[in-house]
């Protein structure tokens, strides 16, 4: 099999090799300072004379820019980069181009200056949409999960798990070009982000689940040094939380280091209700339940990097996060079973364990006389989970009886290793290909005493997964068309069972994901692309077990571990206008997994489970609208959505349109204040299986630095509590009518201290584990 993906894979590439390649307009730039040093980052701006309009633009990586589809005309360039002064030059395209540019230094020292006006804080790109985050107020927001959960179409869930885009479902997340996870994310400063993409088109060298990416870029500054940053984060919910971090970077010549430590005081209130309608109301359960988890969270990660030469570099990670969770679920149940009524107080003693640590190696190396780039890299994760239950039932106030003892164990180890391979064909073809392999064995304990029957059930399941990988894809441009195409093959080996019992789970199953881009450009200020993909939804390793919650004893949540992968079809249309853009985008899945009941007549129970659908169908239409004035920046989305889920077990009702609406609003005032306030709403959203109520939110922060190295920010969250959500489907002969009481409302203040200062980072780590977000 290996054998065959290799083989594959170089015929693949083979094929696309081009023989003869046309002429474009592309302008190549190399920036240097005074003594001809390469500068390391800065912005490179291609702007309209007339009006000074941007026209293009790209960032400016370790002295070099590219700036590609260029109509012929005459453009003004602006090179810029911080603490040195910008340079203009004018420029004719009638040809490619390549320019040095040497930006001076800035020799005027001034005791103060006070500037006024807006930061260019959004651009859209291809259809992605780049947000500034460096000396904007979104760089003062206490942690990435909240900065992400601030951005237009972006939603975090309530346990801060997943990230989810407005009709895209779940993203991928990059720093850079390494692949993360939440735990990755939440270990990063805000303060070290220069700009977040959001990768609506990403291709066939992402994962094949990177059905849209986001993509974190950080902050490279020049000298050597250290820098130190403390924050103390003081949050008010229901419950008081409390967050403190420590990041440390040092660099010295070739060697660079990171450390960060983290140190979470977490109590997270959670409630929800269900009531369920069984047989056309011949039977009827409901019931609602609260909990208050405490849970200390201790974060470390550490790296070592060291640059081997200009563009080769060797690079180890490693990071670990722990917390113990205790929560008791507080739960009051009602059961009718056609002809009387049972009520049930149930409390549930709750004690988690939860571990994931990830070591990664990475090795770049540039070929100079092919002038290819290789990387290659490594990566081995743990997860471990555990979960140890005491239940006590009152029925119908007769008193508390100690009901059931459950012990579940849960761990996983996965390795993955890669290797890239890069090679520019001329200025403006580029093929990319590689090869991955990835492995997970997970181990599933369970052991159940119910007290009251008295039954005891112990059980052992064991998983196991491989996959391995090949992708290749060429890009490049004309004057009137950019493209690029790419396809990803997979063969997936998965087996699954109890231990001494036949397999329950065999799947031997060969996936090719093609990517196909499009990029017309009509003029400067204009542009149509059209972009095909197929990608696949992969279960959380941690569904793939036979771990339960108990609720109640009618009600319990369980996973699936016949959950299959869902595949996807996309299909978009993108025309920009200058700054503004609107997308029309096709999405189907098959096998999409959602939310499902099961109930067992002669246990009495009725189990919440995800299940695979038939199908998932839709269309959404996306107008992206930012405005500038002065000191204040606002970005605006509109989507409409009409989605439709089909499958034989479900009762169907009629789909119908929803409408969701962002809007993020930045002032820069005197005096070093910033405030941010963005509001968000969906409507009310029918699915044909689910109804879900509408949802909306406001959050407002104001910021303010003192002494240049000390920050205060105060944020108000989802200010009206209006974040309580309720869906009702009916799934064979279960009515639902679920809803959830988040805990989102929030004032928190942060403050944060930084000295020391540590710049010209090269520091590069990428991680290599396709199935990052798969540990939950």
């Amino acid at each position: 099999m290996k054998r065959s993906i290799l083989c594959a894979w170089c015929l693949f590439v083979s094929y696309l090799a081009p023989g003869q390649l046309s002429t474009t307009f592309t302008l190549n730039g190399e920036v240097v300072d005074h003594i001809k040093n390469k500068v390391a980052a800065g912005d490179a701006f291609l702007l309209n004379p007339a009006d000074s309009s941007v026209v293009k633009s790209t960032f400016i990586n370790n002295g070099k820019f590219t700036l590609a589809t260029i109509v012929k005309g005459t453009y003004i360039l602006r090179i810029s980069s911080v603490e040195r002064m910008p340079v203009f030059q004018s420029i004719t395209m009638n040809r490619d181009t390549a320019v040095t540019i040497v930006l001076p230094e800035k020799s005027i020292t001034l005791k103060e200056v006070t500037v006024s006006g807006a930061q260019r804080i959004f651009t859209i790109r291809d259809g992605n949409i780049n947000m500034a985050i460096e000396n904007t107020i979104l760089s003062e927001v206490p942690s990435t999960i909240d900065l992400l959960a601030k951005l237009p179409g972006i939603q975090v869930s309530g346990d801060r798990q997943t990230i989810n885009v407005v009709g895209k479902s779940d993203a991928l997340l990059y720093i850079g070009n390494q692949r993360a996870s939440i735990n990755d994310i939440n270990s990063l400063t805000v303060k070290d982000i220069k700009s977040i993409e959001i990768i609506n088109n990403p291709s066939a060298k992402y994962e094949a689940e990177g059905r849209v990416v986001i993509l974190i870029t950080k902050k490279v500054s020049k000298r050597e040094g250290y820098r130190v940053d403390i924050s103390q984060t003081f949050s008010f919910k229901r419950r008081y939380n409390n967050y403190a971090r420590i990041n440390m970077s040092f660099k010295k010549k070739k060697v660079e280091w990171k450390a960060n430590a983290e140190y979470n005081q977490l109590k997270v209130w959670e409630s929800n209700s269900y009531d369920f309608n069984i047989n056309n109301g011949a039977l009827r359960s409901g019931y609602s339940i609260l909990s208050v988890e405490k849970s200390p969270q201790i974060t470390i990660g550490t790296g070592f990097f060291y640059q081997i030469n200009t563009e080769d570099y060797f690079s180890l990670t490693a990071n670990t996060r722990r917390n113990v969770t205790t929560y008791p679920n507080v739960a009051t149940t009602t059961f009718f079973d056609g002809s009387s009524n049972t009520e049930v107080g149930t409390v549930t003693d709750n004690k988690k364990r939860r571990f994931y640590s990830s070591a990664t190696a990475n090795y770049s190396k540039r070929l100079q006389k092919s002038k290819a780039l290789i990387f290659a890299g490594a990566q081995y994760s743990d997860f471990v989970d555990n979960l140890y239950t005491d239940v006590y039932n009152d029925f119908n106030n007769t008193g508390s009886v100690y009901g059931l003892i459950s012990d579940q164990q849960y761990r996983v180890h996965a390795f993955s290793g890669r290797m890239d391979y890069e090679k520019s064909l001329k200025e403006n073809i580029k093929l990319e290909s590689g090869l991955s392999y990835a492995t997970a064995k997970a181990r599933a304990l369970s052991l159940v005493d119910d007290l009251i029957a008295p039954v005891r059930t112990n059980s052992k399941y064991n998983y196991k997964e491989n996959t391995y990988a090949a992708f290749a894809q060429l890009s490049g441009h004309t004057p009137k068309l950019g493209y690029s195409l790419g396809l990803r093959f997979e063969q997936n080996n998965v087996q699954g069972g109890f231990e001494n019992k036949p397999l329950l789970v065999t799947r031997n199953n060969s996936y090719l994901f093609p990517r196909l881009s499009l990029d017309i450009t009509l003029d400067s200020n204009k542009n149509l692309t059209f972009n095909y993909a197929r990608s696949i939804k992969r279960p959380n390793f941690s569904n793939l077990t036979q771990i339960s919650v108990y609720l109640n004893p009618f009600t319990v949540f369980s996973r699936n571990i016949n959950l299959q992968p869902a595949l996807i079809d996309d299909i978009s249309i993108n025309l920009r206008v200058k700054d503004k853009f609107i997308r029309l985008f096709y999405y189907s899945l098959r096998n999409t997994p959602y939310l499902s009941t099961q109930y067992n007549s002669s246990q009495k129970l009725l189990t919440i489970i995800d299940k695979n659908y038939e199908r998932e169908y839709g269309f959404n239409l996306n107008l992206t609208v930012p405005v500038r004035y002065k000191t204040w920046n606002s970005t605006n989305v509109l989507i409409g959505n009409i989605g439709y889920i089909r499958d034989a077990d479900a009762i169907l009702n009629t789909s119908k349109p929803s409408l969701y609406g962002y809007s993020g609003n930045q002032f820069s005032l005197k005096n070093d204040y910033k405030i941010l306030l963005s509001a968000w709403f969906v409507t009310k959203r029918f699915t044909g299986l689910y109804e879900r109520a509408p949802l909306s939110a406001v959050d407002i922060g104001f910021s303010k630095t003192f002494f240049k190295s000390l920050n205060c920010t105060l944020n108000f969250n989802d200010i009206f509590r209006t974040l309580n959500s309720r869906q009702q489907f009916i799934n064979g002969s279960v009515f639902t009518d679920g809803r959830y009481f988040e805990d989102i409302r929030e004032i928190s203040v942060n403050i944060r201290y930084f000295f020391g200062e540590f710049s010209k980072s090269a520091y590069r780590n990428r991680n290599v584990d396709d199935n990052a977000d798969r540990y939950r």
